[in-house]
């Protein structure tokens, strides 16, 4: 209690010391003064200005007279009235001016009105235009009638900034002054004896000396268009000339003229153009402190410790690149944390891309795209070498491997790289390339490998297909048979899989059982051999005694769905044999539906079908008595259908329900086969869905018998209304 009275007392304290605000309202739009009265206050503010620095020079204390100027009153028509809990106060301290007056005065008797230019242009940091756009200050005029003292009240605004500010709205205002007028002019700094800033060169001179080093470096070498590859650099550049350059010439001619256009007419409508002028002189500016690609290469990679250059170098190779295995095996790690690296270079590199100008790096990819057919490796050096470009070749591999591994737009390689570099291949191979390699790495990824004679097509023959494997680092595994290395593939992780719980398996069952898995996906398994030299090659597994097992247990259990754990649990305490009912009425108890059955067991590894309606674990041991004990356990019901047809155009088709009806309303259409077709199924008088006849069988009736009751083994009736192709279903019921 004595602490929460001691917090009201300080409070009240607190309230009586603080002011009534800190934060500074928007100024009120004020009209201009006479140039009578702007001159004689800048007569008397030099006048004291000179009487101080008199004063400071001789060893005195500066008069009050000297430092304070008295307060101006103008005339009634020369300054509207103004609320003064609204407007800031006009700083007469010229100490406390962030721009001084006199450089104002020059600036808008050119005509150049401040309301109309955004405080945008002038290139301060976020934190900054986000501090004054809280305070509601959004062009130049609102900032210049702000002192310092109104701007450091301002949320987030220091002295840093302070000064960061007056900076540039001086340097901008000299800027928009005649040649003639650009004297220094009186920024004093909340220092007394600080000197004044440096004025900045004009931004059309500094594009200008940028243009004639661009033309010094590239002109003659390589064409303007390639720094269209850099859209960014690109963009700024167009929206600054207010055109696209067809030379480097005509860069610095452009560069020349922009003076004139922004001299004497900086408002809100060129605002965009000025920032991407100043966007694009820093850019330049940091793009040609670096003086070949090696230079450029060497900072991207800088931020790799001497283990990832060495994963970046072998991974990305232009021939050969080496397997995670290999490079596993030179650093004494594991495949999967070669990958983990891999993965940290690619962010690393991307982020020092997006740090970097990369001006050289993009010129000689854009030499490459130019050669053509002609391009060939020893060439595209031998040009970088020539153009001084490239001084040590390392460093074009080095590129290359970057861009590979970040697939950046600032470093697109050709679509046919790295077969552009080989001038033996053909065009009818390099027409045919892409779409063999797209579907040769999906069926690798998926099947563990894939035969070259799968991928003839009228493009390419066995011939191409083959040397467009090879050129893409494809191994023949077996003859007629290639693979990749893609990471995991699916067949290992079956493998994995299948040997964790079925224990070790045969080449042939791993087949079956990889040819269950991929069934779901339509797509083919490799035969026997190819399948066990895949396994043999991943180092995961090994043979003994004609049979796949594992060279190490996995540090965890490869998961299983919710049925294949329902059906294991089964396996292991029913029996080595599992019916088809039993997984049925199982499944639907462990709440899962009946949509689960198919997918454990049809489409399992795990799983394996003994017979009709009789199911094991895959590689379990059983005799021929397990099997007779399972069937014998099978409920049998026989259909005896019958077909009538009537004078009303309706046939009547009556059957016995059996455990299909139950489980997805499928029902065996015996002599009813020749309605094959889509029927409209009528339900209470309302159509429910469409009952489906497809051969043998009926689909379509789960909800009509469920809403019927319907059990395994009661009759039932259904009348196929051949006019209007509606079906009806009923429950015949018997009289004892």
């Amino acid at each position: 209690m004595i602490g929460g009275i001691l917090q009201v007392i300080k409070k009240a304290f607190r309230r009586t010391e603080m002011p009534m605000s800190t934060k500074p309202a928007p100024p009120q739009p004020v009209t201009p003064l006479s140039r009578t009265s702007i001159n004689a206050a800048s007569q008397e503010d030099d006048s004291r200005v000179t009487i101080r620095d008199s004063q400071l020079s001789h060893g005195e204390s500066p008069t009050l007279d000297a430092i304070v100027a008295p307060q101006h009153v103008p005339n009634a028509g020369e300054l509207p009235t103004l609320d003064a809990s609204t407007a800031p106060e006009y700083p007469s301290n010229p100490y406390l001016r962030l721009v001084d007056i006199s450089l104002i005065n020059r600036v808008t008797a050119h005509r150049i009105d401040l309301n109309k230019i955004d405080i945008a242009i002038l290139g301060l940091s976020v934190g900054v235009m986000n501090s004054l756009k809280r305070a509601n200050i959004t062009t130049l005029a609102q900032l210049s009638d702000y002192s310092k003292t109104d701007l450091l009240s301002v949320r987030s605004i220091g002295i840093t900034r302070l000064d960061q500010i007056g900076k540039e709205m001086n340097s901008f205002l000299i800027g928009l002054l005649p040649d003639a007028e650009r004297k220094p002019a009186i920024q004093i700094s909340h220092e007394s004896n600080a000197k004044l800033p440096p004025v900045d060169q004009d931004i059309s001179q500094q594009l200008c000396e940028l243009a004639r080093n661009l033309r010094d470096i590239f002109q003659g070498k390589v064409s303007i268009n390639f720094i269209r590859l850099i859209p960014r650099l690109w963009d700024d550049l167009v929206n600054a000339l207010g055109k696209e350059p067809k030379s480097f010439a005509e860069l610095e001619q452009s560069a020349k003229k922009l003076e004139t256009d922004f001299g004497y007419s900086i408002d809100s409508n060129n605002t965009e153009r000025h920032l991407a002028l100043k966007r694009t002189i820093q850019w330049l500016k940091r793009a040609i402190k670096y003086g070949c690609i090696d230079e450029e290469i060497d900072y991207v990679v800088s931020s790799l410790n001497e283990r990832e250059q060495m994963i970046l170098a072998g991974r990305y190779k232009i021939d050969s690149p080496l397997t995670l295995e290999a490079i596993g095996q030179q650093l004494g790690i594991t495949r999967e944390r070669v990958r983990q690296i891999q993965v940290k270079v690619q962010r690393k590199l991307i982020t020092q891309i997006k740090r970097s100008t990369l001006l050289y790096s993009t010129a000689a990819l854009y030499i490459l795209k130019t050669q053509g057919e002609n391009a060939s490796l020893a060439n595209w050096t031998k040009q970088l070498a020539d153009n001084g470009f490239l001084k040590a070749p390392r460093y074009l591999d080095l590129l290359i491997a970057v861009a590979k591994a970040t697939n950046s737009r600032e470093l697109a390689l050709p679509e046919e790289f790295p077969q552009s570099l080989e001038t033996h291949i053909s065009k009818r191979v390099l027409a045919a390339m892409k779409s063999v390699v797209e579907k040769a790495r999906k069926m690798c990824r998926n099947c563990g490998a894939v035969r070259a004679f799968s991928l003839v097509n009228e493009k390419a023959s066995e011939e191409d297909v083959e040397q467009i494997l090879r050129l893409n680092h494809f191994e023949e595994v077996y003859p007629g048979w290639w693979t990749r290395d893609t990471g995991e593939s699916v067949p290992e992780r079956v493998g994995v899989k299948v040997i964790t719980y079925c224990g070790p398996v045969s080449s042939s069952t791993m087949r079956y059982a990889l040819r269950r898995h991929l069934s779901r996906f339509q797509l083919p398994s490799p035969p026997s051999d190819v399948l066990a030299k895949l396994l043999e090659q991943k180092g995961s597994f090994t043979f003994t005694n004609a049979l796949i097992q594992l060279t190490k247990a996995p540090a965890k259990k490869p998961s299983l769905t919710g049925p294949e754990r329902v059906f294991l649990d089964m396996a292991l305490s029913n029996g080595p044999i599992v019916s088809f009912e039993t997984v049925h009425h199982k499944l639907l108890e462990a709440g899962l539906s009946t949509g689960s059955v198919t997918s454990v067991l049809k489409y399992s590894p795990i799983v394996q079908k003994i017979s009709v309606a009789l199911y094991s674990l895959l590689g379990a041991k059983y005799d021929e008595i397990d099997v007779q004990e399972a069937q014998a356990q099978l409920t049998r019901i026989p259909a005896n259908p019958t077909l009538r047809a009537r004078s009303d155009g309706v046939i009547e088709f009556e059957t016995n329900a059996g455990t299909w009806l139950e489980y997805g309303g499928v029902l065996a259409s015996g002599p009813a086969a020749s309605l094959r077709g889509e029927w409209k199924l009528i339900n209470n008088g309302m159509e429910s869905r469409q009952l489906i006849v497809d051969g043998n069988f009926m689909r379509g009736l789960s909800q009509v018998s469920k809403s019927l009751g319907v059990m395994p083994g009661d009759r039932i009736r259904i009348d196929f209304n051949t006019w209007t192709r509606e079906a009806k279903m009923t429950k015949v019921v018997r009289n004892e």
